[in-house]
C-alpha cells in the first residue's frame, strides 16, 4: 500500500511540473550566441578553429553561413570575453543598416586579441588597427552629445574612445540591453562607471565580506561616474547601482 501511495505521489508530481525537453543541439565545436528583438531569434555560431560563421534561424533552419578570414600571426577565432560586454550580436549599434552586427576577437598565443565587427553577409564594418585584451570593453551612450561610444584596452594598456554612428534604435537597444560596466579593471585610483540610468543617483563599494566602503552620489545625467578608489587595499570589490551590480580588482 506505502509503495502504491509513493508511486502515486511521484505520477503527481510529475504532472505538476511542466517537462524539460532538449530542443536542439549544435554540432560539435560551434560555441553559439543570441540576437533577439521583439519579432526575430537569430543563434549565431562559430568554431575555434574555424573560418566558417553560421546563422540560424529561431526554427535552426540555416539562415546565411560566410567565411571569416584569420589574419596573419593569430591562431583561432571566438567571441569577446568580456563579462559585462553585451554586445557580441547586435543590430542598429555599429551600423544604421538592418543587419545583424557581430563582435569577432582573433586570439594571438601571447593573450593578445585582434578585434573585428563584420555584418551577417561577412562584410567588414571596423577592423580594429592593434592588439587588444578582449575581456574589458565596454560601450554606452554619452547623452550629452546624443552619441554612443565603444571604449576597448590594448595590449599597451591604453584605453581607446571609438564613437559610433547613433541611432534612436541603437540607443533603445543600449538601455535594454545594458548592464554595468566600468573601466579600467583592474583599477589603481580612479574606478570610471558607466551610469546604466536606472532611476537611481547613488554608487555603492563593498568588499568581497559585504562591508560597505564607498557611497557616493551622482547627478542623473551624468554619463561617466568617476569613483576615487585609490585608498581601497588590494583586492575584489562589488560596485552598485540600484539593483544592478557589477564586480572589479583594486590594484
Amino acid at each position: 500500500m506505502k509503495k502504491l501511495l509513493f508511486s502515486a505521489a511521484v505520477m503527481a508530481t510529475g504532472l505538476a511540473f511542466g517537462q524539460i525537453t532538449l530542443e536542439h543541439s549544435f554540432p560539435e565545436g560551434e560555441t553559439a550566441t543570441i540576437y533577439k528583438d521583439e519579432t526575430n531569434t537569430f543563434y549565431i555560431t562559430i568554431q575555434r578553429n574555424s573560418e566558417i560563421v553560421k546563422i540560424y534561424n529561431s526554427d535552426y533552419s540555416l539562415y546565411k553561413t560566410f567565411t571569416l578570414n584569420i589574419p596573419s600571426g593569430f591562431t583561432s577565432v571566438s567571441y569577446p570575453e568580456a563579462d559585462q560586454f553585451q554586445f557580441t550580436t547586435s543590430k542598429y549599434v555599429f551600423n544604421n543598416d538592418d543587419k545583424l552586427e557581430i563582435f569577432i576577437t582573433y586570439n594571438g598565443n601571447g593573450g593578445e586579441s585582434k578585434l573585428q565587427i563584420v555584418n551577417e553577409d561577412g562584410v567588414l564594418i571596423k577592423d580594429f588597427d592593434g592588439n587588444y585584451y578582449d575581456w574589458d570593453i565596454a560601450l554606452f551612450t554619452d547623452k550629452t552629445i546624443n552619441k554612443n561610444k565603444l571604449v576597448l584596452l590594448t595590449t599597451n594598456n591604453v584605453y581607446e574612445v571609438y564613437q559610433l554612428p547613433t541611432s534612436s534604435l541603437s540607443s533603445k537597444e543600449i538601455q535594454t540591453k545594458g548592464k554595468l560596466s566600468a573601466f579600467p579593471v583592474p583599477a589603481n585610483k580612479t574606478l570610471n562607471i558607466i551610469n546604466p540610468n536606472n532611476g537611481t543617483n547613488v554608487v555603492e563599494i563593498y568588499d568581497a565580506s559585504g562591508k560597505l566602503f564607498i557611497n557616493k552620489s551622482f547627478p542623473k545625467n551624468e554619463n561617466r561616474i568617476s569613483v576615487d578608489v585609490e585608498n581601497l587595499t588590494k583586492g575584489a570589490y562589488t560596485y552598485k547601482i540600484g539593483n544592478q551590480s557589477a564586480k572589479f580588482i583594486k590594484n
